[in-house]
């Protein structure tokens, strides 16, 4: 029985790649192999949760291939990747130490972004990107309830219900009406600023639910408190209290797409940056110095990669999704043959981050 569920997920995980490759080049885009051994700014999520590779020098296993892919976009308006993500991060039924991302970088001049003219609107490029994220998502799912239904079925998912969430659109509210609405409900208080927790996240999907008098269904949260994200992304045009930024919540599984529109002019990300916590913390640790960041910066400053967004998509909690899990180690085929070849109690105890604050 073991051996049938573990066959099912392979059957479901190859499908969801196949859909996201499948999706991205239709859509023009390229793909890029970014490196999963990087320095400190290859953390670009949150730099407490970094695995440090053995050694002297300060080389770490990747968070993210965001950076990479912003350097990509210098040569390619459209780069996508799909690479391994590492975090030290406690196992639980929400988290994982090696996950996969499926991550898209886009600039504003790229033929998918329809516009009237070419002068730049961040909040044109804010709208695209949601579009992006919501075709993406779909594209994985669709491909694992097409190619994939028995598997699907088998390990709990309704095929019906994805079927139906396919044809319609995600529900949508703010940060700030998302904790008016939170704290609406009878014992609910969650002050402006925080970030949404798990039981907020859950909810959250169902008030959203109760309000729209429909099922669950996968809800975008938008423009966060600037102060508790990463530097890089840009502050909303009318309200600099906020960021152009969407997290993607799915029943059950949570936040499983982060994505924002990047801020691309040079003065004000290095002042993001040198005022952020992240970097305060890294300075004082001596992990990184302002020189780490040229590379990036110097790409920013010469205009070479454009006004441009991007977002990443945890494929395990869109799987943990798919098959009405409430466990993400139950849509990982990586824990699942770690268990198998018995890593999980080193894995477990392996908690080498630098116990700094990623924002």
């Amino acid at each position: 029985m073991i051996h049938k569920e573990f066959q099912h997920l392979l059957a479901i995980r190859e499908a969801a790649i196949e859909g996201a490759r499948a999706h991205y080049r239709s859509s023009g885009l390229a793909e890029a192999a970014v490196p999963v051994l990087v320095g400190i700014t290859g953390a670009c999520e949150n730099v407490s949760t970094l695995y440090r590779v053995a050694g002297s020098a300060p080389v770490h296993l990747t968070q993210t291939g965001q950076l990479a892919l912003e350097h990509a976009l210098c040569v390619s308006k459209g780069v996508y990747c799909i690479t391994p993500s590492f975090r030290t991060d406690k196992i639980d039924e929400r988290h994982l130490h090696e996950f996969t991302l499926i991550e898209e970088e886009i600039s504003f001049d790229h033929p998918l972004i329809a516009r009237s003219e070419d002068e730049y609107d961040s909040s044109l490029l804010f709208e695209a990107l949601l579009g992006r994220i919501t075709q993406s998502v779909k594209a994985v799912v669709r491909s694992c309830v097409e190619h994939a239904p028995d598997a699907v079925a088998s390990l709990g998912g309704r095929i019906d219900d994805l079927g139906e969430m396919l044809s319609q659109d995600f529900y949508r509210l703010t940060y700030t009406e998302s904790v008016d609405l939170l704290n609406s409900a009878d014992d609910g208080h969650v002050p402006w600023g925080s970030d949404l927790g798990s039981v907020q996240e859950r909810d959250l999907l169902e008030l959203v639910a109760r309000e729209h008098g429909g099922p669950l269904r996968p809800t975008f949260v938008t423009h966060y408190p600037e102060g508790i994200k990463f530097f890089n992304m840009k502050v909303d045009d009318t309200n600099e209290d906020v960021v152009q930024s969407a997290d993607l919540l799915l029943p059950l599984a949570g936040e499983a797409v982060g994505s924002a529109v990047r801020e691309h002019r040079y003065d004000r990300l290095l002042k993001r940056l040198t005022s952020s916590t992240m970097f305060e913390h890294i300075v004082e640790q001596r992990l990184a110095t302002l020189e780490d960041f040229v590379p990036y910066l110097e790409v920013v400053e010469s205009g070479a990669s454009g006004p441009h967004a991007g977002y990443g998509i945890g494929l395990e909690r869109v799987l943990q999704f798919l098959i009405g899990s409430t466990d993400i180690r139950e849509a990982s085929v990586a824990y699942k043959l770690s268990a198998m070849m018995g890593f999980t109690d080193a894995l477990a105890s392996a908690q080498s981050g630098s116990r700094a604050p990623g924002f």
